[in-house]
This record gives C-alpha cells, sequence and structure tokens, in this order.
C-alpha cells in the first residue's frame, strides 16, 4: 500500500521483521543525506521552512499545518489528516538486525539514525 485513508475500513497491512545489510543501510543514509544538501542548496537564496514528518505531523499535525500557513503568510485553517500512518513498528521492532546496525555505524555520523 502506497497510502492508506483513515476511513478505509482496515488496518496497514502487517510486515514481518526484515534485514537491511549494512551496505543498503549506508546508502540510503547517503542518498538521503544527498538529497537533502541538494535542495538546501538549490533553495539557499529562498526562505525555507523545515516539517519533519515523525516530530511534528504525526505526533502534532494541527500545530505543523498551523506554522507551514504563517510561514506562506496565508490564513490559518482547519486541515484534515486523512492518511494513516502506516508505519506500525518502530525500527527496533522492524529491522530483525536493528542491534547488529547500531553497533555496526556506533562512532560514525550515521550512528544518530540508531537514537
Amino acid at each position: 500500500e502506497w497510502s492508506l485513508k483513515k476511513d478505509a475500513g482496515h488496518s496497514p497491512t502487517e510486515v514481518p521483521p526484515f534485514a537491511v545489510t549494512p551496505i543498503q543501510c549506508k546508502r540510503f543514509f547517503w542518498r538521503r543525506q544527498t538529497l537533502h544538501r541538494w535542495c538546501r542548496h538549490m533553495f539557499s537564496a529562498h526562505p525555507s521552512i523545515d516539517v519533519e514528518y515523525e516530530t511534528q505531523i504525526c505526533t502534532n499535525f494541527n500545530r505543523t499545518v498551523e506554522g507551514v500557513c504563517d510561514f506562506l503568510g496565508i490564513a490559518r485553517y482547519q486541515a484534515t489528516q486523512d492518511l494513516m500512518k502506516q508505519a506500525q513498528k518502530r525500527p527496533q521492532e522492524q529491522l530483525s538486525n536493528y542491534a547488529d546496525l547500531k553497533e555496526h555505524f556506533l562512532n560514525t555520523p550515521y550512528a544518530r539514525f540508531f537514537e
């Protein structure tokens, strides 16, 4: 499922725990950081706002929408959160080799992803 509406009438599909190799994980982190740096560079001459999915949208949707409206200079409005978060497990539960990955990336720039 790419997206799941809250009124879909069923829960997200259960994904059994799986393993990710350190190389796959490092490539994912590298791509994420590279894209982030590219976006920062491309929009450096423009005002910007950071919105984090886990810490803002999932935990305080309405306040986040208000902040975006304020940033854009438009009237605040009550947005509806129509989609359901599908990942129901913490990474420690979803990744069968989480402890190994955490150990592998200890003392690297990627260690922060395992806090």
